[in-house]
């Protein structure tokens, strides 16, 4: 399975689209390189401590070891092609998720994994040169970008639980979430339904009578 899903994202690679990703792919790792050459301190996933991450989502938290077929950045379109391409193969989103050094300043953002048969497959080469991944799935049929168009894409960070790494961080207080903000964010996108019609699309919510 791994040497086909090989091939099919080489030859894709060799599209317009793909030699395109290439170009992202170089540029968005380039600046992320010049980026933390600045520090010795960033986030990560080594610095992930799952006796921090809160109960309701450490539940549903697994780590996946990346096998680094796709470039890196393009979680969504790797993930959308070999499910596409395979029968057997789904896309998952979730969220991607990294703390600080001392575990206590975590925080997430939208990616997007595979699942064979009972399995979590991450194949989206890392722009930090991760090995793994700990990633939250969401049970949602929703695609990527309904996804963004619904809620946006903007990170989510936990209120800093006393974070003793020798920095001061440059933390975007929009985004910080609680516990409870963030289970209600959860609960809302996997109650969400996008249905088609022949007039287009609406959304509405699985619980809606």
């Amino acid at each position: 399975m791994i040497a086909e899903l090989k091939t099919i994202y080489k030859d894709y690679l060799f599209t317009e689209e793909g030699r395109q990703n290439i170009k992202d792919a170089i540029e968005i790792k380039k600046m992320w390189k010049a980026q933390v050459a600045t520090t010795d301190c960033s986030v990560s996933t080594n610095g992930v401590k799952l006796e921090l991450i809160p109960k309701f989502l450490r539940d549903r938290t697994t780590c996946i070891e990346i096998t680094p077929i796709g470039l890196n950045n393009m979680c969504h379109t790797t993930s959308d092609l070999f499910q596409k391409r395979k029968k057997n193969v789904k896309k998952i989103i979730g969220y991607n998720i990294t703390a600080c050094p001392c575990g206590r300043l975590m925080s997430m953002e939208l990616h997007a994994v595979n699942k064979i048969d009972d399995t979590l497959y991450d194949f989206t080469r890392d722009f930090n040169d991760e090995k793994k991944k700990w990633f939250i799935a969401m049970d949602t049929e929703l695609t990527s970008l309904q996804y963004i168009n619904l809620f946006g894409n903007d990170p989510i960070s936990f209120t800093n639980k006393n974070c003793v790494c020798p920095i001061k961080w440059n933390n975007a207080k929009e985004f910080n979430k609680t516990n409870d903000e963030i289970e209600k964010h959860i609960k809302d996108v996997e109650n969400t339904v996008v249905k088609e019609t022949n007039y287009g699309y609406f959304v509405t919510k699985k619980n809606y009578k």
